[in-house]
């Protein structure tokens, strides 16, 4: 629904609708009234008559998500398309035309928007919805439009009151407010930092997120699903013509009667099936609803049985599920009912023309293949028996047999939006999961507004105590509970959320879920994990007593527990490599290690080897002033040496103080440990090298560039605010302009934040980082996430003296972490003025090239890419874009054949981009690549390229430069692999294997028991995404390439390609050949990798 314009014109879509009858007088009166609510005006008029449009869906040809198939439209059926191209600040455009004949906009929420959207409904121009407004009786007519419009009306308050309430709310620890009060910071705005409402708002991807989780949780205590139900509302119920024949409607006019009919049909459904174990005795299920692209609602059902009632065998699956078709002499209403509801197609040969039909072959994979029994395939999947037994059916004139059987396993349609409206439940499951939350010793999480004193906030009663506190103290009254883990608490008492206690349950039955916290945050994670298995604990400290034996944190007594291994082959790694560099090495190694997150104690590790770290300080110390006399002891060297391993950390914007079982040095007596480290970070440039670097490169630049570059800083040195996009295609000198701005403004002591969307890009920024590391920005990230910037540290100091941000690979970025800095900066930003600036009003500059990567959208259609990326943004409305043109690369002095084949090939690059090659392009495009690109003799295609890139390889494996400008690329991981495996055999050197110790995680372990049937053959034949195989070969002159990101500042990031010079048992040593590192020498050692476990 898109504009609404209601006024005098000749098109009947648009005619005024006059009525004799009406009382004049209050139409006239609430005219008035509308006039005054109406706050902006239109100059446009609508000159364009609607007569003869039509709605058109043009399908994409890919496999895209089925909320955005082709809907299947009743034509006499209305429905609300949600257009994707819109933001969380949009607002339906409904324009009227006022008595004095103006055109004027008024909001979706008027009272009167209604009448006069549907004056047959409101003759009187009476009041529509609006914001709590009361229950009350339906009007007649045109029932199911009224119904979406309300629907889609409700569902844009919701949205709208999500989006101003959570500008309202900050949210803080509850130690950190006390230790501002204690320093005398009362204002609550000062500290925390902006929250969001919970996942509570249907639909949206938190909320499935956590229903994921949720039926995860059941699957954790019960077992895994057996049986998979699905039930589709059926038009043609008798109770739905019952209701309707003798009003002479159908089913598409009383979506409110389908809504309810269905409602009754699937609750009898869930009841025959768990009360009355129609199947069996039913000891868990889930569903969830859903509505088709024609309108009719439908439900997914999963069902868990009790062992003694499984169907484990293919006799017992037959039992209860048939996938043939039934005799017409023997059953002929069953007949019937398969023949109409239950048959696929026809498609194929007979009926090509087939919505199903994709290459000329059926998407479904029908007809299927005969079967004589039902049997379970490899992975526990049933192959249902569909015997030749001569049975068919005739569909459309097309002869159908049992190959044809199915089982039946952001488009708003009026059922959808009637059961909205009636508030029914979109999922359901039991036993009900309750999501418990937990925390260290003072650091629950304090909710309060923006305009609340912190001294209010911390004397409001029972501040200080929350659900997993009172958990505890409810352990010491109650004996029923001391044999409970936290998860298993809830199965025996109930929270009062307003008098924040636990009392005893007095019925039902409850499954408890322990939020989840990745590895990184430490002590929290390792508290998860003494959660699943301690019972009963009174206090912190039981949490952390094992055997009558207190342990000082979470990860000792995980230790005691088993759940961690220990460190000896880190203390063997730094061993190996102390042999073949220096203690500097050493000590990155050591860092590396901490960074990753890798060892379980690095206490010990450090204990063990920080004598090796050491040798080169004393040499160092002693050269420095000059007597090769002096001694220092061992409690001075190792604070030297802490000293060192404190500096590689803050450059990676951590600490030792993050790795409580680490020691501190005791003098950290320099200024990037006594003011704000970040800032002294980004001010730590040679002034005077940046001029003449800035000269150079200026004296360099085009037209285009100096232009552009002009501009963007004459907006800094005004202090405006502005953002920008620098638009333009590889090779058009963006990096050249960012170089040309940092070395500018930074020599005039001037900081300038420079990021990217990935680590490689990074690296070619001058101080650059990725955006996600530099602002915290979330994973995953959603519509209204805030980046996780705390007021008062060191990050918020920083970005308040930052006079411009540079953001590379724009494009390449979900909308959504734009618009995460853009809340955080509009909250961080000091003014001295009120305006809500965008991002407040800092100096934004993007670039990137849209036709290269866009947005990464997991099983996401071509329409979910294109909305994820900037331009489908709200700010976008704000960007300037400035644009290059000129290829730099054909600017150099070269020869003119060179410059002609360079010029041909950039323009060829340029046409596939425009969507200008090949022939008709409606998302796909045959694209003829010349013939001068292509290997045409070959009889061994991977033999054939890896000669054509790296040609007399055996004779330059040594060679850094040689891998340096030659890589293969390719679309599939396979593909790769069997390139890897013919290089390492063409490579004259010896060839070692590491293998994985692959396991699961410890805490899916302990909290399941399904888990432990997991074998190691299983778990290391698994090939995921980010993670090596299993086995790895390597060989001394071997080009890899890092799959995750290890430490910036050294150069290793995900997509950093190196040369192996070295390999020992524990650790590789490499040469960096790509990047801004080039030919320094790092050292890898094994550590611990795992899958996203996002859903």
């Amino acid at each position: 629904m898109d504009n609404h314009q209601h006024g005098n014109h000749s098109d009947p879509a648009q005619a005024r609708i006059k009525k004799k009858g009406i009382r004049q007088h209050k139409v006239n009166d609430q005219a008035q009234n509308i006039d005054s609510n109406i706050p902006d005006s239109s100059e446009d008029k609508s000159s364009e008559s609607t007569q003869g449009s039509a709605l058109v869906f043009s399908p994409e040809n890919q496999n895209y998500m089925s909320s955005a198939n082709e809907p299947a439209i009743n034509r006499e059926e209305v429905a609300a398309l949600i257009v994707g191209d819109f933001d969380a600040n949009s607002k339906t455009d409904i324009i009227i035309e006022t008595q004095h004949g103006q055109l004027q906009r008024i909001h979706e929420l008027h009272s009167s928007y209604l009448a006069l959207q549907y004056p047959l409904l409101f003759p009187y121009l009476e009041d529509g919805y609006r914001p709590d407004i009361l229950h009350s009786s339906a009007p007649d007519g045109d029932y199911s439009n009224n119904l979406l419009l309300r629907g889609t009306m409700v569902e844009s308050e919701r949205l709208s009151y999500i989006r101003n309430n959570k500008k309202k709310l900050r949210v803080d620890k509850f130690c950190s407010l006390q230790q501002s009060l204690d320093d005398g910071s009362t204002k609550g705005l000062n500290k925390g930092k902006r929250v969001i409402l919970p996942s509570t708002f249907v639909g949206s991807p938190r909320y499935m997120d956590q229903l994921y989780f949720d039926g995860m949780a059941i699957c954790s205590h019960v077992g895994f699903p057996n049986l998979f139900i699905t039930l589709t509302c059926n038009p043609n119920w008798p109770e739905i013509h019952r209701l309707l024949n003798p009003l002479n409607l159908k089913a598409t006019d009383r979506p409110d009667i389908i809504s309810k009919v269905f409602k009754l049909k699937y609750e009898q459904m869930l009841m025959d099936l768990t009360k009355n174990q129609m199947l069996g005795k039913v000891i868990a299920y889930m569903y969830t609803i859903e509505f088709q692209k024609r309108g009719l609602p439908h439900v997914h059902l999963f069902l868990f049985l009790h062992p003694d009632n499984k169907y484990p065998s293919s006799d017992e699956i037959d039992q209860i599920i048939s996938a043939e078709i039934p005799s017409q002499q023997d059953d002929p209403e069953l007949h019937s009912l398969v023949k109409n509801h239950m048959v696929h197609g026809p498609c194929g040969t007979s009926n090509p023309g087939s919505p199903c039909m994709k290459e000329g072959k059926c998407s479904r994979f029908y007809p299927k293949m005969f079967q004589p029994h039902t049997v379970l395939d490899a992975d526990g999947f049933p192959v249902y028996r569909r015997r030749n037994n001569g049975h068919t059916i005739e569909k459309n004139g097309v002869i159908i047999d049992n190959s044809y059987i199915y089982l039946p396993d952001r488009y708003i349609c009026p059922c959808e939006s009637t059961w909205r409206i009636f508030g029914f439940p979109i999922h359901g499951r039991k036993p009900v999961v309750e999501r418990l939350h937990f925390h260290l010793l003072g650091q629950h999480s304090v909710l309060y507004e923006d305009h609340d004193d912190i001294d209010d906030v911390l004397s409001k009663p029972s501040i200080s105590d929350s659900k997993f506190i009172s958990w505890m103290n409810t352990n010491q009254n109650f004996v029923e509970g001391r044999n409970l883990t936290y998860a298993e608490f809830v199965s025996k008492f109930v929270y009062n959320q307003n008098k924040r206690c636990w009392h005893l349950r007095k019925k039902g039955y409850t499954i408890g879920r322990l939020l989840r916290v990745p590895p990184i945050t430490s002590e929290l994670f390792y508290l998860r994990m003494m959660l699943t298995v301690c019972k009963g604990p009174t206090s912190f400290e039981d949490l952390r007593t094992i055997h009558n034996i207190q342990y000082p944190t979470y990860k000792e007594a995980c230790f005691a527990m088993g759940f961690l291994q220990d460190d000896k082959e880190f203390i063997e790694a730094i061993k190996e490599a102390k042999d073949w560099g220096s203690a500097h090495y050493i000590r990155k190694l050591f860092v590396l290690l901490l960074l990753t997150a890798t060892m379980n104690k690095p206490e010990q590790v450090w204990d063990q080897t920080w004598h090796w770290m050491a040798d080169d300080i004393i040499y160092n110390y002693k050269k420095s002033s000059a007597s090769l006399a002096l001694q220092l002891d061992d409690r001075t060297l190792q604070n030297l040496v802490l000293l060192e391993i404190e500096q590689l950390l803050q450059a990676n914007q951590r600490s030792l103080r993050d790795y409580p079982s680490m020691p501190y040095p005791e003098d950290a007596n320099c200024p990037t440990y006594l003011d704000n480290s970040l800032i002294l970070a980004e001010l730590d440039y040679n002034n005077q090298e940046l001029r003449s670097e800035f000269e150079h490169i200026f004296s360099h630049m085009t037209d285009e560039q100096t232009s552009i570059y002009n501009q963007i800083v004459e907006v800094v040195n005004k202090d405006e605010r502005g953002m920008f996009f620098l638009y333009g295609y590889g090779g058009t000198g963006k990096t050249y302009i960012w170089k040309t701005l940092a070395s500018s403004l930074r020599a005039d002591n001037k900081i300038i934040i420079m990021v990217a969307s990935s680590s490689i890009a990074s690296l070619l920024l001058p101080g650059g980082r990725t955006a996600h590391s530099k602002f915290k920005i979330p994973v995953p990230v959603f519509e209204d996430s805030t980046c996780n910037i705390h007021q008062g540290t060191q990050l918020v100091e920083l970005l308040n003296q930052t006079s411009l941000i540079i953001r590379d690979e724009a494009p390449m970025a979900h909308k959504f972490c734009f618009e995460a800095l853009d809340h955080s900066l509009r909250d961080i930003i000091k003014h001295n003025s009120k305006d809500n600036k965008i991002f407040g009003g800092k100096v934004m500059v993007f670039g990137g090239d849209f036709w290269q990567i866009l947005p990464v959208i997991p099983r996401g259609s071509r329409s979910d890419i294109v909305n994820a990326t900037i331009n489908s943004s709200y700010l976008w409305d704000h960007c300037q874009i400035l644009r290059l043109t000129k290829n730099m690369c054909l600017q150099n002095n070269m020869q003119a054949t060179d410059q002609e084949e360079i010029a041909a090939f950039a323009q060829w690059i340029i046409d596939i981009g425009d969507g200008i090659i090949g022939h008709e392009n409606d998302g796909y495009a045959t694209i003829e690549i010349p013939q001068e690109l292509l290997i045409t003799e070959y009889n061994d295609p991977i033999h054939s390229i890896i000669s054509s890139t790296f040609p007399d390889l055996c004779h330059h494996h040594n060679d850094r430069e040689y891998f340096q400008t030659r890589a293969i690329l390719a679309s599939t991981n396979e593909t790769i692999q069997q390139v890897n495996d013919y290089m390492l055999t063409m490579i004259p050197s010896e060839q070692m294997e590491y293998l994985s110790s692959d396991s699961v995680d410890k805490s899916e372990t302990i909290e399941s028991c399904h888990f432990r049937s997991l074998t190691t053959e299983f778990l290391n034949s698994l090939t995921t995404s980010g993670l090596p195989n299993h086995c790895l070969k390597l060989k001394i002159g071997t080009p890899i390439m890092l799959l995750r990101n290890l430490d910036q500042t050294q150069g290793l990031c995900n997509g950093t390609r190196l040369i192996v010079t070295r390999l020992a048992k524990h650790v590789i040593a490499a040469d960096i050949i790509s990047g801004t590192n080039i030919r320094d020498l790092v050292y890898i050692p094994r550590m611990s990798m795992s899958p996203s476990q996002s859903p």
